[in-house]
């Protein structure tokens, strides 16, 4: 493998694969105010930036199996 080979995803790459997932996250950005929403089984957030509404997801989603798991 080359040393100058970059792993780096596009927005539209990523928003892809979170699609496919088996527990689809989806990721879409607002027309009107230009914010990124999420949802995910119900859930629904929202971020400044494509990054900050993935990362709102996945602390979202990393909280409810916490949750559960305790139960």
């Amino acid at each position: 493998m080359s040393s100058n080979r970059q792993n780096t995803y596009t927005e539209q790459e990523l928003i892809r694969l979170l699609r496919d997932l088996p527990q689809p996250i989806s990721i879409m950005q607002a027309e009107q105010t230009g914010r990124y929403i999420w949802t995910w089984l119900g859930s629904r957030g929202t971020g400044e930036t494509f990054l900050e509404a993935l990362e709102n997801a996945l602390t979202h989603i990393e909280v409810s199996y916490t949750e559960s798991n305790e139960l």
